[in-house]
C-alpha cells in the first residue's frame, strides 16, 4: 500500500554506481543491465538502512536520452528491465518508483509543437513504466517547469498511481530556466501531484529557505534529496565529504522547516541514509494547511489571489511595448484578452516575456482548451 508517512526515499545511484567501476559518459541504463549485481548492491543496502522507497535506475531512460547511446528505440525493453531488477532489490520490503529526468529540450522559450512533444517522449516511458508495475513515479531533477508539467501529464495519460515532483535550483534559488520554485509547485500542484520536493541541492540554507516557502503555500508533502555537500576532486574523480551525521542534523531541520520525506542525492551512500531514517523516521507525519491563500502565476512569479495588486491591460496593437510599459509601471497582474488564433499563438510562444501572472478573457472555449495545456503557470480565466 501506498503511503507518504514516514516515507525515507534512498540515495545517490550515479555516483555509487561510478564507485563500482561505471566509466564516465557511459549509457549507465546499459551498464547497470550488463553489471546487475551492482545495482542489486546498491539498492539492497538502501532497503537495508531504512529506505521504505527507492528509485528504479530509469532516469535516463527515454527516448532522447538512450538515442545518444544509438539506443532511443529501447525505451520500452529497459525500463522493463529495470524495474524488474529494483523490484528484485526490493525484496518486498520497499516500494519502487519509476525515476524520470528532464530531456533538457525545454529550458528557454517553449512553443506549443516543441512541448507536445517533450510530453510525448515522457508518455512513451511512462507507459512503459506501468507496464513494469511501478508504486508511484518520480519526476526528479526538474530544470525547467515546461518539461516537469509535461511529464506530469504525460504519466497522467497512462496512469492514476502517485506522482511526485521535484526540482533543483540554481545558487541564486530558482531553477535552472530562471522560474520561480513555488511557481512550479503551484502550477504542478493541481495537475494532481503527490508531493513536491528539493533535490540535487547542496546548500542547507538555501533548502531550509525554500522549504519554509513553500510550507507556507501548500498542504502536500515536501521532500528533500539533497546533495552530500559539494564534490572535491581526488585523483580525477568527484569526493563528497559531508558525514552522514551531518546530513541527519540537516534533515531534521528540513523537518522543522516542514519537509515530511527525505532522501539523499549525488554523493549519499547507504550510511547517509541509514542516519537519516534514524533522524527523521520516527518523527509524526504532520497534516499541513496552506497558510497563504491560492496564488496566481507565470513560471517566474507568482502572487496571492486575495491581495490588491496594480493591473494593467495588453495592448495588442504593439504587443511587445505594452508588456514593457507594464514592467516598468511595476504592474503585477496583466490582463489580456484573447480573440483569435494569431493572439494566443503570440501569447504561447512568447510566454517567457510574460513574466507577470495573466487574467485572461476568451473569445471562445478551444482557444482556453489549447491555452490551458501550454500556459506555463495558474492564470486567472476571466
Amino acid at each position: 500500500m501506498f503511503t507518504l508517512a514516514h516515507m525515507i526515499l534512498d540515495g545517490a545511484n550515479g555516483t555509487e554506481l561510478q564507485r563500482r567501476g561505471m566509466p564516465p559518459g557511459c549509457c549507465s541504463e546499459q551498464w547497470i543491465l550488463d553489471h546487475p549485481e551492482a545495482e542489486l548492491d546498491i539498492q539492497r543496502r538502501y532497503v537495508d538502512a531504512g529506505s521504505t522507497a527507492i528509485l528504479a535506475p530509469t532516469f535516463g531512460a527515454n527516448r532522447i536520452a538512450l538515442g545518444r547511446h544509438g539506443m532511443g528505440d529501447r525505451v520500452r525493453d529497459y525500463n522493463l528491465r529495470l524495474v524488474a531488477l529494483s523490484r528484485e532489490a526490493s525484496g518486498g520490503k520497499a516500494l519502487v518508483g519509476g525515476d524520470i529526468s528532464p530531456t533538457g529540450l525545454c529550458c528557454g522559450s517553449v512553443d506549443p509543437a516543441l512541448f507536445d512533444s517533450v510530453k510525448e517522449i515522457f508518455t512513451e516511458q511512462a507507459r512503459a513504466l506501468e507496464e513494469a508495475g511501478v508504486d508511484f513515479y518520480m519526476v526528479e531533477t526538474q530544470i525547467s517547469l515546461a518539461e516537469a508539467k509535461a511529464a506530469v501529464l504525460a504519466i497522467r495519460e497512462v496512469s492514476s498511481k502517485p506522482v511526485l515532483a521535484s526540482f533543483t535550483m540554481a545558487p541564486g534559488g530558482k531553477s535552472f530556466s530562471g522560474g520561480e520554485i513555488a511557481s512550479a509547485l503551484l502550477t504542478l500542484e493541481p495537475l494532481g501531484i503527490a508531493a513536491f520536493g528539493i533535490n540535487c541541492v547542496d546548500n542547507a540554507e538555501l533548502i531550509s529557505k525554500t522549504v519554509s516557502e513553500l510550507r507556507a503555500l501548500t498542504a502536500l508533502p515536501l521532500m528533500v534529496q539533497a546533495n552530500a555537500g559539494l564534490p572535491e576532486t581526488v585523483d580525477g574523480r568527484s569526493v563528497y565529504t559531508m558525514t552522514p551525521e551531518t546530513m541527519a542534523e540537516n534533515a531534521l531541520r528540513y523537518y522543522r522547516c516542514g519537509a515530511d520525506i527525505f532522501g539523499g542525492c549525488c554523493g549519499s551512500n547507504a550510511e547517509h541514509i541509514r542516519a537519516i531514517a534514524a533522524a527523521v523516521g520516527a518523527l509524526p507525519f504532520r497534516e499541513h494547511k496552506r497558510e497563504k491563500p491560492a496564488c496566481l502565476c507565470s513560471e517566474y512569479r507568482y502572487l496571492s489571489t486575495e491581495e490588491a495588486v496594480p493591473a494593467g491591460t495588453l495592448d495588442w496593437s504593439d504587443w511587445e511595448a505594452s508588456l514593457e510599459d507594464m514592467e516598468e509601471r511595476g504592474v503585477a497582474l496583466c490582463r489580456v484578452s484573447i480573440e483569435n488564433r494569431e493572439q494566443l499563438h503570440i501569447l504561447l510562444n512568447q510566454q517567457g516575456l510574460f513574466r507577470m501572472p495573466l487574467s485572461v478573457h476568451f473569445s471562445a472555449s478551444e482557444l482556453q482548451t489549447q491555452f490551458s495545456v501550454h500556459y506555463i503557470g495558474i492564470a486567472r480565466i476571466e
